[in-house]
């Protein structure tokens, strides 16, 4: 409960945002265009500040002065996304609320890693606290939020409140992640066992030049997964209410959100028989059959089998990348490792996702934009089959011992 209730402070957040930050940017007088890109300054700002930070914050204790800083920025930052509408005033704000917003997620991903040690492959029992936070808060805002008629100080509250609850549930973080004692134990083994010639190795590498082929390989299939994933996720909230015309969005969210709860709590078993590659792989196919129904299906009744969905493309998926990122990344660069599937993976898909997807909205409608989205998972996976086929059997990276 110690972690679980920080992570479900911040996907209560990541309900706030994600369901409404789109309409909110639209009721301003936004184009869709103009929305793709202040959402895509979002994600660069949320990529780059985190993941330079990543490489400092190795210990738990540095992470969680950063998840203190991260919920500080967020609170701020709320009040004039909210009260400005001038573009370029968002576009400051927006960049700001993301460095805390996308930052604190690798950080805390890290540190649930780090308090279940070996048994890395629970780290879903956790993580679903974020998921049932996510779902309580869009729920809320389905039956109390209206978002066209609200005032302004109302909305400042619905966006600063969450963020000021994760803020207070971080005082109760266990002890030894505060100080760093869980990373100074675990680490501190390992490092001994990889030696001081391995570390002098990896201190002259780049940042890239540390992982395995393999491992950008398969950031670049969870790349494409996620850029596909765009117009049923950064978009999806507008699609629903100028495509379908209804005024449901919030509670599709929470039901994408509700069906991701039982496989995110027993993704461990499904690593455990299937490994994290295998069920990236599955999940990449579903991602694409998913993005296709929302346009095969323009009713109620494809937007709910699409949310549903979200069982597979987030609750299954999210788990198996975090572990493979655990497994595949060097012993001494696990945060960067992490950091590359949250902040490249996910969060450079969605910079040029929302980017093209404003664009090609405005341009050529909705069904273009899931009909084109919706094959790119089919076509990384040829990409990565011929990869695959050329590079043989991969196994996990071996540490050296002394």
């Amino acid at each position: 409960m110690q972690l679980g209730i920080p992570i479900f402070m911040l996907f209560a957040v990541y309900g706030i945002v994600n369901t409404f930050l789109p309409v909110l940017l639209r009721i301003q007088g936004h184009t869709a265009t103009n929305i793709g890109i202040l959402l895509a300054l979002f994600e660069i700002s949320g990529i780059i500040f985190p993941f330079l930070l990543s490489p400092k914050l190795e210990n738990s204790r540095s992470k969680y002065r950063f998840l203190l800083f991260a919920a500080a920025i967020m609170i701020i930052t709320s009040f004039p996304i909210v009260i400005f509408g001038n573009f370029w005033v968002s576009a400051i704000c927006l960049c700001l609320f993301a460095v805390g917003f996308k930052g604190a997620v690798p950080a805390s991903d890290t540190m649930i890693n780090l308090a279940l040690g070996k048994n890395r492959a629970q780290y879903g029992t956790i993580r679903v606290f974020g998921s049932i936070g996510f779902v309580i808060m869009t729920l809320i805002m389905q039956f109390f939020l209206n978002g066209e008629s609200a005032a302004k100080t109302e909305l400042c509250v619905w966006f600063a409140l969450p963020a000021f609850l994760f803020l207070l549930s971080l005082f109760i973080f266990p002890k030894e992640l505060k100080t760093g004692a869980i990373h100074q134990t675990e680490n501190e083994g390992a490092g001994e066992k990889s030696g001081n010639f391995e570390n002098a190795e990896n201190k002259n590498k780049g940042v890239f030049a540390k992982f395995p082929p393999f491992f950008i390989v398969v950031i670049f299939l969870l790349f494409a997964t996620f850029f596909a994933l765009t117009p049923a996720t950064k978009l999806f909230s507008l699609y629903v209410q100028e495509y379908l015309h209804l005024d449901c969005a919030p509670g599709l969210w929470a039901l994408s959100a509700a069906t991701e709860i039982p496989f995110m709590f027993f993704s461990g078993k499904f690593l455990k028989r299937f490994g994290s590659v295998k069920l990236i792989i599955f999940c990449s196919v579903v991602a694409g059959v998913r993005v296709l129904i929302y346009i095969l299906l323009p009713n109620l009744a494809g937007a709910v089998i699409g949310q549903s969905l979200n069982a597979v493309t987030y609750g299954l998926l999210h788990p198996a990348a975090v572990v493979f990122a655990a497994e595949y990344a060097p012993e001494n660069a696990k945060t960067t490792g992490n950091a590359m599937y949250s902040l490249f993976a996910v969060g450079f898909a969605a910079i040029i996702g929302n980017a093209i997807g404003g664009f090609v909205i405005d341009n050529f409608g909705y069904p273009a934009l899931f009909y084109s989205f919706g094959i790119i998972p089919f076509l990384a996976l040829g990409i990565f089959a011929i990869i695959y086929s050329r590079t043989g059997k991969i196994k996990k990276p071996v540490h050296k011992k002394n």
